[in-house]
């Protein structure tokens, strides 16, 4: 239980730095790289790219 805690802490984290240092272009870029190859969104779900 801890664990998964933290991990969703960090993955919080990592997601507010990543559009800060990256941008909304290359987030929606992501994204839209994710949805190719994972379209019904079961890979990582609610991780970096929602």
């Amino acid at each position: 239980m801890v664990r998964y805690l933290v991990s969703t802490v960090l993955v919080t984290a990592k997601k507010e730095y990543l559009l800060e240092a990256m941008g909304d272009t290359a987030i929606e870029l992501m994204a839209g790289i994710k949805r190719v190859f994972d379209p019904a969104g079961i890979l990582n779900p609610g991780k970096i790219c929602n």
